[in-house]
This record gives C-alpha cells, structure tokens and sequence, in this order.
C-alpha cells in the first residue's frame, strides 16, 4: 500500500511557503518527512509560523524582511544575517538568508555561518527571483549536493534570471 507521501507524489524535496495555509504546511511536511523527503520553507510572505511546522523544516529560507520578522534583529547585509543567525538556528536545522544583490549568507545544521557574494548583473526585473532561488535550490537538493552548493547554484540562476537571461 503507498504511503501518504507516495500518494502526494512523493519525491526527494518538498517546497513550502506561507502562501499555502498553516495547517495544509504541517500536513504536507508529515507526509514528506514520513517518507524520507527533505521539507523546504520558504517563509514568505511574513507572518507567524508556528513550532509544529519548523520542528519538520530542514532548509528554512528567509529573505531580510523575513529574517527580521523571525530574528526580531534589524537585517540589512550579510552582516547583519551574520549577527541574526544564532536566533534563526533555533528555528529550523539550516538556515538560508538571501539578500538581493547583497548575496546570502547559509548555516548548515546549526554550523558557522557561510556568507555568499551576490552576482553582479544588469537587473531588468526581481519579480520571481525568490521562486526562481527557492525552485533551483530544491532542485539541486533533490539531486544530491551539499546545501552551500546547491544555494550557490540557485544564486547563479537567479542571477541569470533577474538578468533577463
């Protein structure tokens, strides 16, 4: 008999976001854990997220408004996502903090914090560059890489992306 996950679709990654209703999150991120699957929250837009959806999150991706909305620190750079990391590690076993063209900054597992230096591009828009982002990171999660290589890729595509490219 398959299981709940399999009947979803299964798969390697799960990509959540605060646009889908708390509880839908909870159920879904069940489902995947139960089946072996890596759970993502992107936690945009910000609102409250409750304990029982961050306990099942592996990779919890935040953008600065958000970081500050979790943090309760002010998140401008990637110095200032440095300083709020040790709050966010509490949330969530890894931490992503993306920052525009300011780059990002990732902490695995509650490790030291890796900061990565944005692309520099011609930006013709950004509308969609955090799906874009979130998209290629599961992606690359759900082939394998390390979680540092997997955002580095995602930050080259939406790089490209922003780009018009």
């Amino acid at each position: 008999m398959p299981s709940e996950w399999d009947r979803l679709g299964g798969g390697y990654v799960l990509v959540l976001q605060n646009e889908v209703p708390h509880l839908v999150n909870v159920a879904a991120a069940s489902a995947a854990k139960a089946g072996g699957a890596a759970v993502v929250f992107n936690a945009a837009p910000v609102r409250a997220v409750g304990r029982d959806l961050l306990s099942l999150v592996d990779v919890l991706v935040v953008n600065r408004v958000e970081a500050e909305g979790m943090s309760g620190l002010v998140v401008q750079d990637r110095a200032s996502a440095v300083a709020a990391m040790p709050i966010l590690q509490k949330l969530a076993k890894s931490i992503v903090v993306t920052l525009g063209g300011q780059g990002l900054v990732v902490s695995e597992s509650g490790g030291k914090p890796i900061e990565i230096e944005a692309l520099h591009v011609k930006v013709i828009s950004t509308h969609g560059a955090g799906d874009c982002f979130v998209g290629t990171l599961a992606e690359r999660l759900s082939k394998g890489l390390p979680l540092v290589e997997a955002c580095s890729a995602a930050n080259l595509r939406a790089a490209e992306f922003v780009s018009g490219h």
